[in-house]
């Protein structure tokens, strides 16, 4: 039996909750003057949105985010400024579906990830959340979602789960009306059509390059940037949103489901090529992007890949193979500015390889962990791996639903934080601490790790998969070599600038420079490229450095020798 809905009556763009104003009540810098681009909400009184102010955008584009060449590699730039991609996703679909949480509930959520220290948070958004009925839109969901954002100074990516979640179509993200026309909107023969998962609902195939489907989703995405327009415009034009995923994993459905569930060609009645199958995708990813990208609201498109490497592997020898043909036509896309991979592995050596292989193999993508596990234990390291090949990471999940870790099978508790019963209460896992240390440590230096090559990013204590309890490391880079010892299980990283190292341990350590002469020792913060001293040290070529702190060391090199960073990296 479909989920039941309570199908409210109300007028397209309608808000329904009354959430509190997070923040401050900074109105930002708008763009041109205070006029409304779009019909925007006219609410009855008793549900008025207390927080909206007067818009700020005149109806001009909002640029907020773009992919931008740094250093021969690519990055995120939001608001014109690289951006340290350090994310984790929160399930809000499942916990509203299966746990039955209430957007209070939800909220609490978005503070722990807040706690965590992430940059952003990954929060799927249900085509049939938004569009109730036909053409009637609701969008509580995306404004709650946003405001919870703006209270904890998070920026967020939607994760479109559309036609094609994981491969399939299923009754809690498809609205009702598309899945109960099946002339309009045709469906492939399967084995899995009609069946009923706990998870998602009734399971079935869209044919994904239909036109009238691809023309009921566009618009509706549509509908949901415009809303979130009028949402920023709004709400203090903090830019909340920076990025949209477009469908969730949908090379599931022509690498494995084609096979396991048999599908026909709806013209041949023969099972569908693979060949097909990716043709299908490809064209709704493209469209269903386009359609994020004629938003006046702009931000990256990207979407995601289920284990890409799985068949065909990561390393021929000691060399990183090219990324497989499908991912490379994805980013080729139109609508798709750049692809991840969700890797789901606890291999450093492994996550080195593929951040590796998605930033080589393409002309101008972004290198990122889209998904990785949160119960691995060398989740900190993993991150570091990620990071030191000018890419970006997300941990999937910051907490897993109670209904899926009790429904699902023994790996499914993915979290890097347990729930407790009350909804309010968490349990850390024993790494929680340790990955926060990291996230802290990465964010001290924040976008300058996008300014130097991955032969001038030093990782410590990251050449196996575990930090060592104490561990002496001779590391290069292309203008000093590095002594690093630890008896403290301390990890870290040295960023180097050519006259000077950015350095970040997690625990007291001694580096003892060489190839160069040290002039100067400083303690400090970065803000905006500039280093702010807090504390003057002796200048040495040896240097003991304590826990948690930043130090920036500067130098003058003997000469260019040849980087080692890479071979202490998961060797």
């Amino acid at each position: 039996m479909l989920k039941e809905r309570k199908l409210l009556a109300i007028i397209p763009f309608i808000l329904l909750s009354l959430t509190a104003c997070g923040g401050n009540n900074d109105s930002g810098s708008g763009e041109g003057g205070k006029v409304d681009p779009t019909p925007g909400p006219i609410e009855p009184e008793e549900k008025q949105d207390l927080c909206a102010r007067d818009p700020v955008y005149s109806g001009a584009d909002v640029n907020v985010s773009k992919i931008v060449k740094n250093n021969d590699e690519y990055n995120i730039s939001v608001n014109d400024k690289d951006f340290l991609f350090l994310g984790t996703q929160i399930r809000v679909d499942a916990f509203m579906n299966c746990d039955k949480y209430t957007y209070a509930d939800i909220k609490v959520l978005f503070k722990e990830a807040a706690d965590l220290g992430v940059t952003c948070v990954q929060i799927p958004v249900e085509w049939s959340k938004i569009e109730i009925e036909k053409d009637v839109f609701d969008f509580e969901y995306v404004h709650e979602m946003l405001s919870y954002a703006n209270a904890y100074n998070l920026k967020v990516e939607l994760l479109w789960f559309g036609s094609n979640m994981c491969g399939d179509s299923h009754s809690y993200s498809v609205p009702n009306y598309i899945l109960a026309d099946g002339k309009t909107y045709p469906k492939f023969d399967a084995l899995r059509t009609g069946e009923y998962w706990n998870y998602y609902g009734i399971m079935w195939f869209l044919d994904f390059e239909n036109e009238n489907l691809i023309a009921r989703e566009t618009n509706a995405i549509s509908k949901m940037m415009e809303y979130v327009y009028w949402f920023d415009s709004t709400h203090g034009a903090k830019k909340p949103l920076i990025g949209v995923q477009i469908e969730n994993e949908a090379d599931i459905f022509p690498r494995w489901r084609i096979e396991q569930q048999s599908v026909l060609d709806p013209l041949t009645h023969e099972k569908m090529s693979e060949e097909e199958g990716f043709r299908k995708i490809y064209k709704l990813l493209d469209e269903v992007g386009k359609a994020v990208k004629a938003s006046k609201y702009k931000v990256y498109t990207r979407t995601n890949l289920a284990s890409s490497t799985s068949s065909q592997g990561i390393y021929s020898g000691s060399d990183v193979k090219s990324a497989p043909n499908f991912a490379k036509q994805m980013q080729a896309l139109e609508g798709i500015d750049i692809v991840g991979d969700d890797c789901y592995t606890s291999s450093v050596k492994n996550v080195k390889g593929i951040s590796y292989m998605y930033r080589e193999s393409f002309e101008d993508n972004f290198s990122h962990i889209a998904e990785n596990a949160g119960n691995y234990g060398n989740t900190p390291s993993l991150m570091l791996a990620a990071l030191s090949q000018h890419g970006g990471y997300s941990i999937y999940d910051l907490v897993t639903s109670p209904f899926f870790i009790a429904n699902g099978s023994n790996s499914t508790n993915q979290g890097i934080i347990g729930v407790g019963s009350d909804k309010q209460s968490f349990i850390r896992t024993s790494h929680y601490e340790d990955t926060k240390e990291m996230i802290s440590g990465l964010k001290m230096v924040g976008e300058e790790i996008y300014k130097v090559s991955s032969d001038d990013f030093i990782a410590f204590n990251i050449s196996g998969d575990y930090p060592k309890d104490s561990i002496e490391q001779n590391i290069s880079s292309t203008n000093v070599s590095v002594n690093f010892q630890t008896s403290k299980k301390s990890s870290g990283f040295a960023l180097d600038f050519v006259d000077h190292l950015d350095v970040f341990v997690t625990k007291d350590a001694q580096m003892t420079i060489s190839n160069g002469s040290v002039s100067k020792v400083e303690k400090g913060s970065l803000a905006d490229g500039v280093f702010n001293v807090k504390e003057t040290l002796t200048a040495s070529n040896t240097i003991n450095l304590s826990g948690g702190n930043l130090y920036r060391i500067t130098y003058v090199s003997s000469g260019k020798i040849s980087s080692t960073t890479w071979n202490n990296i998961g060797a």
